[in-house]
Protein backbone atom coordinates (compact mmCIF):
# COMPACT_ATOMS: atom_id res chain seq x y z
CA UNK A 1 0.00 0.00 0.00
CA UNK A 2 1.34 3.48 -1.15
CA UNK A 3 0.35 6.39 1.04
CA UNK A 4 0.15 10.21 0.13
CA UNK A 5 0.04 12.71 2.63
CA UNK A 6 -0.99 15.86 3.23
CA UNK A 7 0.86 16.83 6.33
CA UNK A 8 -1.41 18.76 9.22
CA UNK A 9 -0.81 19.01 13.23
CA UNK A 10 -2.69 16.14 13.33
CA UNK A 11 -1.54 13.70 10.40
CA UNK A 12 2.04 14.53 11.40
CA UNK A 13 1.92 11.76 14.33
CA UNK A 14 0.71 9.71 11.14
CA UNK A 15 3.15 9.98 9.34
CA UNK A 16 5.92 9.81 11.88
CA UNK A 17 4.70 5.90 12.73
CA UNK A 18 4.49 5.07 8.87
CA UNK A 19 7.68 6.23 8.42
CA UNK A 20 9.17 4.23 11.75
CA UNK A 21 7.09 1.10 9.72
CA UNK A 22 9.06 1.62 6.36
CA UNK A 23 6.00 2.35 4.65
CA UNK A 24 6.04 4.01 0.88
CA UNK A 25 5.17 7.60 1.70
CA UNK A 26 5.04 10.05 -0.46
CA UNK A 27 4.33 14.06 0.92
CA UNK A 28 1.99 15.95 -1.38
CA UNK A 29 1.99 19.31 0.86
CA UNK A 30 2.75 20.89 4.21
CA UNK A 31 -0.89 22.33 5.09
CA UNK A 32 -1.38 23.28 8.54
CA UNK A 33 -4.51 24.56 10.82
CA UNK A 34 -2.63 27.20 12.56
CA UNK A 35 0.15 29.14 10.91
CA UNK A 36 3.25 29.69 13.16
CA UNK A 37 2.98 25.58 13.42
CA UNK A 38 4.40 26.19 9.82
CA UNK A 39 7.73 25.89 10.49
CA UNK A 40 8.12 23.39 12.32
CA UNK A 41 5.83 20.81 10.30
CA UNK A 42 8.55 22.20 7.76
CA UNK A 43 11.36 20.82 9.52
CA UNK A 44 9.93 17.76 10.68
CA UNK A 45 9.09 16.99 7.09
CA UNK A 46 12.49 17.84 5.61
CA UNK A 47 14.08 14.98 8.49
CA UNK A 48 11.84 12.33 7.45
CA UNK A 49 12.91 12.76 3.33
CA UNK A 50 16.50 13.74 4.29
CA UNK A 51 16.83 10.29 6.19
CA UNK A 52 14.73 8.57 3.33
CA UNK A 53 11.39 7.60 4.92
CA UNK A 54 9.57 9.11 2.67
CA UNK A 55 9.64 11.53 -0.88
CA UNK A 56 7.76 14.39 -2.22
CA UNK A 57 5.73 13.47 -4.56
CA UNK A 58 6.39 16.15 -6.83
CA UNK A 59 10.11 15.00 -6.98
CA UNK A 60 8.61 11.34 -8.24
CA UNK A 61 7.32 13.53 -11.20
CA UNK A 62 10.14 15.09 -14.28
CA UNK A 63 7.44 16.43 -16.04
CA UNK A 64 6.44 18.91 -13.07
CA UNK A 65 10.45 19.88 -12.90
CA UNK A 66 9.37 23.89 -14.10
CA UNK A 67 6.78 23.56 -11.48
CA UNK A 68 9.13 23.15 -8.77
CA UNK A 69 11.40 25.54 -9.32
CA UNK A 70 8.75 27.77 -9.96
CA UNK A 71 5.25 27.58 -8.14
CA UNK A 72 3.32 30.31 -9.63
CA UNK A 73 3.38 28.47 -12.89
CA UNK A 74 0.30 26.46 -11.22
CA UNK A 75 -1.42 29.65 -13.34
CA UNK A 76 -0.21 28.36 -16.46
CA UNK A 77 -2.46 24.76 -15.46
CA UNK A 78 -5.51 26.86 -15.12
CA UNK A 79 -6.55 25.26 -12.00
CA UNK A 80 -9.12 28.01 -11.07
CA UNK A 81 -10.98 27.77 -14.61
CA UNK A 82 -11.67 23.85 -14.27
CA UNK A 83 -12.13 24.21 -10.66
CA UNK A 84 -14.56 27.34 -10.15
CA UNK A 85 -17.51 25.61 -10.69
CA UNK A 86 -16.56 23.30 -7.78
CA UNK A 87 -15.39 26.05 -5.74
CA UNK A 88 -19.14 28.01 -6.14
CA UNK A 89 -20.84 25.22 -5.09
CA UNK A 90 -18.48 24.24 -2.18
CA UNK A 91 -18.38 27.43 -0.58
CA UNK A 92 -21.89 28.10 0.35
CA UNK A 93 -20.66 32.11 0.83
CA UNK A 94 -20.11 32.51 -3.24
CA UNK A 95 -23.25 33.38 -4.15
CA UNK A 96 -24.79 36.53 -5.07
CA UNK A 97 -28.32 36.11 -4.36
CA UNK A 98 -30.11 36.97 -0.75
CA UNK A 99 -28.60 38.66 2.39
CA UNK A 100 -24.96 38.00 1.35
CA UNK A 101 -24.92 39.16 -2.73
CA UNK A 102 -23.23 42.73 -1.81
CA UNK A 103 -20.57 40.99 -0.32
CA UNK A 104 -20.44 38.14 -3.60
CA UNK A 105 -17.21 39.60 -4.98
CA UNK A 106 -15.53 39.81 -1.83
CA UNK A 107 -16.10 36.20 -0.85
CA UNK A 108 -15.49 34.99 -4.19
CA UNK A 109 -11.63 36.50 -4.05
CA UNK A 110 -11.10 35.92 -0.43
CA UNK A 111 -11.89 31.78 -1.13
CA UNK A 112 -10.22 31.77 -4.27
CA UNK A 113 -7.57 33.05 -3.08
CA UNK A 114 -7.46 30.97 -0.41
CA UNK A 115 -7.83 27.45 -2.81
CA UNK A 116 -4.95 28.99 -5.00
CA UNK A 117 -2.35 28.26 -2.21
CA UNK A 118 -3.24 24.05 -3.06
CA UNK A 119 -3.32 24.62 -6.64
CA UNK A 120 0.12 23.26 -6.72
CA UNK A 121 -0.98 20.10 -4.78
CA UNK A 122 -3.29 19.45 -6.99
CA UNK A 123 -1.53 19.49 -10.19
CA UNK A 124 0.38 17.39 -8.58
CA UNK A 125 -2.09 15.06 -7.88
CA UNK A 126 -3.71 14.89 -10.94
CA UNK A 127 -0.42 14.12 -12.48
CA UNK A 128 -0.33 11.09 -10.28
CA UNK A 129 -3.65 10.11 -10.92
CA UNK A 130 -3.45 9.97 -14.87
CA UNK A 131 0.13 8.03 -14.72
CA UNK A 132 0.10 4.68 -14.40
CA UNK A 133 3.42 4.01 -13.09
CA UNK A 134 2.73 5.77 -9.73
CA UNK A 135 -0.32 2.88 -8.84
CA UNK A 136 -2.72 3.80 -6.75
CA UNK A 137 -1.77 5.80 -3.42
CA UNK A 138 -4.12 5.66 -0.15
CA UNK A 139 -4.79 9.41 0.95
CA UNK A 140 -4.50 10.60 4.52
CA UNK A 141 -4.22 13.74 5.68
CA UNK A 142 -6.49 15.63 3.62
CA UNK A 143 -8.74 18.49 4.40
CA UNK A 144 -12.34 18.13 3.11
CA UNK A 145 -11.97 20.59 0.46
CA UNK A 146 -8.98 19.48 -0.62
CA UNK A 147 -10.35 16.05 -0.66
CA UNK A 148 -12.90 17.22 -2.82
CA UNK A 149 -11.26 19.69 -5.00
CA UNK A 150 -8.67 16.61 -5.74
CA UNK A 151 -11.66 14.54 -6.95
CA UNK A 152 -13.58 16.91 -8.99
CA UNK A 153 -10.06 18.27 -10.78
CA UNK A 154 -8.55 14.39 -11.18
CA UNK A 155 -12.15 13.70 -12.31
CA UNK A 156 -12.30 10.07 -10.30
CA UNK A 157 -12.21 9.15 -6.98
CA UNK A 158 -9.59 9.06 -4.46
CA UNK A 159 -8.61 6.55 -1.99
CA UNK A 160 -9.24 7.39 1.63
CA UNK A 161 -11.35 9.68 3.03
CA UNK A 162 -10.87 13.70 4.14
CA UNK A 163 -9.77 14.38 7.77
CA UNK A 164 -12.15 15.27 10.44
CA UNK A 165 -10.50 18.54 11.51
CA UNK A 166 -12.01 20.49 14.91
CA UNK A 167 -12.40 23.90 13.14
CA UNK A 168 -14.37 25.27 15.82
CA UNK A 169 -11.64 24.49 17.97
CA UNK A 170 -8.91 25.17 15.69
CA UNK A 171 -10.72 29.11 15.52
CA UNK A 172 -11.25 29.21 19.03
CA UNK A 173 -7.62 28.59 19.91
CA UNK A 174 -6.71 31.29 16.90
CA UNK A 175 -9.15 33.76 17.94
CA UNK A 176 -8.20 33.46 21.74
CA UNK A 177 -4.44 33.90 20.64
CA UNK A 178 -5.09 36.77 18.35
CA UNK A 179 -6.83 38.81 21.07
CA UNK A 180 -4.06 37.71 23.55
CA UNK A 181 -1.05 38.80 20.92
CA UNK A 182 -3.17 42.01 20.42
CA UNK A 183 -3.77 43.27 23.85
CA UNK A 184 -0.47 42.25 25.12
CA UNK A 185 1.16 44.30 21.74
CA UNK A 186 -1.33 47.42 22.90
CA UNK A 187 -0.55 47.30 26.74
CA UNK A 188 3.37 47.08 26.34
CA UNK A 189 3.31 50.12 23.80
CA UNK A 190 1.22 52.95 25.47
CA UNK A 191 2.97 55.45 27.05
CA UNK A 192 1.75 57.42 30.35
CA UNK A 193 4.07 60.06 30.28
CA UNK A 194 4.13 63.04 28.14
CA UNK A 195 5.62 62.77 24.28
CA UNK A 196 7.17 65.11 21.84
CA UNK A 197 6.03 64.94 18.77
CA UNK A 198 7.41 66.47 15.23
CA UNK A 199 5.71 67.41 12.41
CA UNK A 200 6.54 66.13 8.81
CA UNK A 201 5.80 67.08 5.25
CA UNK A 202 5.26 63.33 4.32
CA UNK A 203 4.72 59.95 5.92
CA UNK A 204 5.45 56.83 3.25
CA UNK A 205 4.07 53.04 4.02
CA UNK A 206 6.69 51.10 1.91
CA UNK A 207 5.63 48.10 1.30
CA UNK A 208 8.74 46.86 -0.16
CA UNK A 209 8.51 48.40 -3.78
CA UNK A 210 11.51 50.25 -5.15
CA UNK A 211 10.11 51.94 -7.01
CA UNK A 212 8.65 54.09 -4.40
CA UNK A 213 12.36 55.14 -3.10
CA UNK A 214 12.08 57.42 -6.48
CA UNK A 215 9.02 58.64 -5.79
CA UNK A 216 9.85 59.95 -2.09
CA UNK A 217 12.88 61.41 -4.02
CA UNK A 218 11.12 63.88 -5.78
CA UNK A 219 8.85 64.72 -3.13
CA UNK A 220 11.88 65.09 -0.56
CA UNK A 221 12.02 69.07 -1.41
CA UNK A 222 8.75 69.94 0.12
CA UNK A 223 10.29 69.11 3.86
CA UNK A 224 10.97 66.03 5.97
CA UNK A 225 10.08 62.92 5.24
CA UNK A 226 8.65 59.91 7.34
CA UNK A 227 9.17 56.15 6.19
CA UNK A 228 7.66 53.13 8.16
CA UNK A 229 8.65 49.59 6.54
CA UNK A 230 5.65 47.78 6.76
CA UNK A 231 7.73 44.54 7.83
CA UNK A 232 11.27 44.50 9.94
CA UNK A 233 13.12 43.12 7.42
CA UNK A 234 12.14 46.46 5.10
CA UNK A 235 14.18 48.55 6.86
CA UNK A 236 17.75 47.43 5.75
CA UNK A 237 15.62 47.72 2.14
CA UNK A 238 14.72 51.06 3.10
CA UNK A 239 18.46 51.90 4.19
CA UNK A 240 19.94 50.38 1.32
CA UNK A 241 18.16 52.29 -1.59
CA UNK A 242 18.29 55.70 -0.48
CA UNK A 243 22.32 55.05 -0.21
CA UNK A 244 21.62 54.41 -3.92
CA UNK A 245 19.58 57.65 -4.36
CA UNK A 246 21.91 59.66 -2.36
CA UNK A 247 25.52 58.27 -4.58
CA UNK A 248 22.98 58.60 -7.76
CA UNK A 249 22.29 62.44 -6.95
CA UNK A 250 25.81 62.97 -5.76
CA UNK A 251 27.09 61.68 -8.91
CA UNK A 252 24.57 63.38 -10.71
CA UNK A 253 25.68 66.79 -8.81
CA UNK A 254 29.42 65.73 -9.68
CA UNK A 255 28.31 65.67 -13.43
CA UNK A 256 26.89 68.33 -13.33
CA UNK A 257 29.42 70.44 -11.80
CA UNK A 258 31.80 68.65 -14.39
CA UNK A 259 29.99 69.80 -17.65
CA UNK A 260 29.09 73.53 -16.31
CA UNK A 261 33.03 73.37 -16.21
CA UNK A 262 33.79 72.47 -19.34
CA UNK A 263 30.87 74.72 -20.43
CA UNK A 264 32.47 77.82 -19.02
CA UNK A 265 35.81 76.72 -20.68
CA UNK A 266 34.39 76.41 -23.55
CA UNK A 267 32.63 80.10 -23.42
CA UNK A 268 36.14 81.38 -22.56
CA UNK A 269 37.99 79.94 -25.23
CA UNK A 270 35.83 81.08 -27.67
CA UNK A 271 35.57 84.72 -26.29
CA UNK A 272 39.39 84.64 -26.43
CA UNK A 273 39.86 83.19 -29.68
CA UNK A 274 37.02 86.25 -31.12
CA UNK A 275 39.57 88.75 -28.86
CA UNK A 276 42.29 87.01 -30.84
CA UNK A 277 40.74 87.52 -33.86
CA UNK A 278 39.88 91.46 -33.63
Amino acid sequence: MKYLFVVTELSALRLAFAAVLGRDIKILEIEPFIPFTRPLLHLFVEVIVRTGRATRAIDTLPTLGRLKKIPRRSLLYNVLGQTESWQNNYFKGINNEGELAQYYMANKQAISNYMERKHVALVILKEISKNPTQGNYHCIGFPADTFSAGEYFCGQKLTGSPARIPCRLVNLVQCIAAISMSLWWIFSHLRFSNTQTKSVYFAADFIGDERDIWLYKELEEGGEMLMVARLPHLTTAIAEELRKVRDMNEFIKESEKVKLEQDLDDEFDVWAEDMYNE
